[in-house]
This record gives structure tokens, C-alpha cells and sequence, in this order.
């Protein structure tokens, strides 16, 4: 019979990454079951205008609150003068995790500051 000649080092390392291993794989598992069901709650701020000789990027930072991803998470932004819209665009974020942020920007041919500007979410895709 052959004795043991394993260091006590390699013991413990290899119970702390049995450890390790096993707190990963439960909490990979708590977070499938235990995580939200509710839908993508997508939400979009203006950071701030900056003018360029090509026109006006307002940049923006879109957030999902929500329990779940959104893919292809669309917003409009919306130029409002004197009480009628005149220049419109639209943004995707291809893929916008529950719980995170992202930034983007529109670019305008009018200064957005000369009237009031909307930005909504338009819509999303289950992925």
C-alpha cells in the first residue's frame, strides 16, 4: 500500500476552490429561480446637448430597471417648437441587460434647446 505524500497546502487549496465552486454554481441557481419575472422598465435621460458643425448630439443614458433584458430597446426623441413637432429620431440598443445602463445619442439638425424635447421608449424584444 502506497502512503499519502499530498502537502497540506494542496489539501486546503483544492477544498477552497471545491468551496468556491459550489457557492457559484448555488448562486447561479438561486438567481434562476429566485429572479424577476416582470417585464423591462426602459427609461431614458438627456445628459447634456453638445453642437458640432454636423449638428446637435444630445447625448443620453437609457436604464432597465426591470427584473428582465430588453433586446433591441427602441426610444424616439422628439423636437417640439411652438407646439408642433418638427424633427423626430429614433435610437435601438441592441441589447440592454435588467438592472443596467447605457449610453447613446441623437443627433439633431435644430438645437434642441430652442424648444422641448421628449424621449420615450418605443418598444422591445423578449430575447
Amino acid at each position: 500500500m502506497r502512503e499519502d505524500n499530498t502537502p497540506v497546502l494542496e489539501w486546503i487549496m483544492g477544498g477552497a476552490g471545491a468551496l468556491i465552486f459550489a457557492v457559484l454554481v448555488g448562486f447561479t441557481a438561486w438567481c434562476a429561480v429566485m429572479g424577476g419575472d416582470g417585464p423591462p422598465i426602459v427609461a431614458a435621460q438627456v445628459q447634456e446637448v453638445i453642437d458640432t458643425a454636423h449638428g446637435h448630439i444630445v447625448k443620453i443614458e437609457v436604464q432597465n430597471t426591470g427584473d428582465t433584458t430588453a433586446a433591441d430597446a427602441t426610444l424616439i426623441a422628439a423636437l417640439r417648437v411652438g407646439g408642433e413637432i418638427v424633427e423626430t429620431h429614433t435610437l435601438t440598443f441592441d441589447y440592454l441587460p435588467r438592472h443596467s445602463s447605457r449610453r447613446g445619442g441623437f443627433v439633431f439638425a435644430r438645437d434642441p434647446r430652442d424648444g422641448q424635447l421628449i424621449v420615450v421608449g418605443d418598444g422591445y424584444v423578449d430575447p
